[in-house]
This record gives C-alpha cells, sequence and structure tokens, in this order.
C-alpha cells in the first residue's frame, strides 16, 4: 500500500503531535473546579434571591402556621355536640381569615369559621360546609368529624428555628414560598462570581457591524456571555482583544477585578 500522503498544510505526524495535547472535557472541567473557591457572603432581599446560593442556613423564624386554623370553609365545633345525627346548632359568631374570634366557643353551639381563620378556643374540630345545611339562625350538621378533622395545628408545618434549607441551596420560586412565609426577608448568598470573557482575533467585528473583507461577526464572545449568566455569573465584558500585545494588556487589567476569565479564540 502507498505511506500517507504529505502536505505542506498537514505534515504526517502534526496532527497526531497536536491531538497528543488535548485533554478531555471531563479533566478540564476538574481541574477549573479544584482551583474553584466559595465567593464572599452578601445579604440580598428575598426578591432578588432567586437563582443565588445560599451562603449560611436558614431557619422558621416561628412556626407554622402560627396559630390553629381551620383547613376548610365550615363551622367549628365540639365533637360531643354532634354525635347525634343529625344536629342543629345555633350559629353564635363568624370568624374571617385575617380576623381573631371574639370568644370562645360555649358548649352546643357552632361558630362558622372561614379556611384559614383562627380557630376558637374550645372548638376541636371543622364540619366542612358539605356537610352542613344553614337554617336561620342555626347550622344543621349531617356528618360528624374526627377530633382535629379540618384544623391545621400551630406548628404542625414548620417549629419554631426549624432549619428550612442549608447552606449551600439555590434558591428557586419555590424556595422562595416557603421563606417568606416564616419571615426570611433577607438572605445571606454566595455573591455572584464575576466572570470576565474575552474573544480573541483581529478578524472580529460585532453584530451590529457590517463585515469588511477578511472580518467575521464575533459569535464566541455573546454566546459565553450568555452561558456564563444563565448559570448565575456576573459578566464582566465581554472584550475583544487583538492580535497585540498591547490589546492583549489592555484587555487584561480590564479584567482585573474578575474571578474567573474565559478565553475564546
Amino acid at each position: 500500500m502507498r505511506g500517507p500522503t504529505r502536505n505542506r498544510l498537514n505534515p504526517v505526524g502534526l496532527e497526531a503531535r497536536i491531538m497528543d495535547t488535548f485533554v478531555t472535557v471531563e479533566h478540564a472541567r476538574r481541574v477549573a473546579l479544584e482551583g474553584a473557591r466559595l465567593t464572599t457572603p452578601e445579604p440580598v432581599p428575598l426578591a432578588e434571591a432567586v437563582g443565588r446560593v445560599l451562603a449560611a442556613p436558614v431557619a422558621s423564624r416561628g412556626p407554622l402556621p402560627p396559630f390553629d386554623n381551620a383547613a376548610m370553609d365550615g363551622y367549628a365545633v365540639r365533637v360531643a355536640d354532634v354525635e347525634a345525627l343529625p344536629v342543629t346548632l345555633p350559629v353564635a359568631a363568624t370568624v374571617h381569615a385575617g380576623a381573631a374570634p371574639t370568644a370562645g366557643l360555649g358548649p352546643g353551639t357552632a361558630v362558622a369559621i372561614m379556611t384559614g381563620a383562627p380557630v376558637p378556643e374550645g372548638a376541636e374540630a371543622v364540619v366542612p360546609v358539605e356537610w352542613t345545611t344553614r337554617d336561620g339562625g342555626g347550622v344543621r350538621i349531617e356528618r360528624s368529624p374526627e377530633v382535629g378533622q379540618h384544623i391545621r395545628l400551630r406548628g404542625s408545618a414548620l417549629e419554631d428555628g426549624a432549619v428550612i434549607l442549608e447552606a449551600g441551596r439555590l434558591v428557586t420560586p419555590g424556595a422562595v414560598a416557603i421563606l417568606a412565609s416564616v419571615g426570611a426577608s433577607t438572605l445571606e448568598v454566595r455573591r455572584r462570581p464575576r466572570v470576565a470573557v474575552v474573544a480573541t482575533g483581529d478578524e472580529l467585528v460585532d453584530a451590529a457591524s457590517r463585515p469588511g473583507p477578511g472580518q467575521i461577526r464575533d459569535s464566541n464572545g455573546p454566546t459565553l456571555a450568555a452561558q456564563v449568566r444563565a448559570a448565575g455569573g456576573a459578566v464582566v465584558g465581554p472584550f475583544v482583544a487583538r492580535d497585540t500585545d498591547a490589546s492583549l494588556a489592555a484587555v487584561l487589567d480590564a479584567c482585573a477585578e474578575a474571578d474567573v476569565l474565559v478565553f475564546a479564540g
């Protein structure tokens, strides 16, 4: 067989020698991560925390729910008063969400109650409105609840001081809901890493320019910058370094405060 063909653009063995210097993606990632360091903590308002990484654990600032409350629209009752069915009880009061009961629940009476409203003292269960028929100033109850049924007890979801999220967790929209409910209005998060993006080459022009002879629009810089933002970093640049020592030195000076430098040739 005829031996390998030589040409001046790709002499035999050149490609093999170049390949010997390459590393795998996994190796490059490992080296980069081994050199990574945690950024400093900073406080941010909860509304600005999505996509940030917690620098400290977050604990509940009070029990959740903060008081015994109704899990259904219906009537707060004493279970002993609804054992013999059907039964009609006088409705002594109504408690809406956001209001506090003005008195406890007396024997032989019911209190109309809305979902989320505080349960009056003495009530042992909530009869859902679907199990009842309103009868003038009273309510006819067709089914009997068990003790504690349809009542969310104080602290049943979270106890005061319970750790909700550990340090190192990413703050998601779902996390914001629980953090808001326990009063975590400010969070300690890691500062976003500053990543300088540098594309190199005399041939590069920006996307708004019409390329001249030998020129191309820079796509590496905007693409890498977009990836940095998507990953939660803060972009420095992107910059274009021309093929001169002076241009490269000027760009490096502009990147002095960056935590990470990413070059694309």
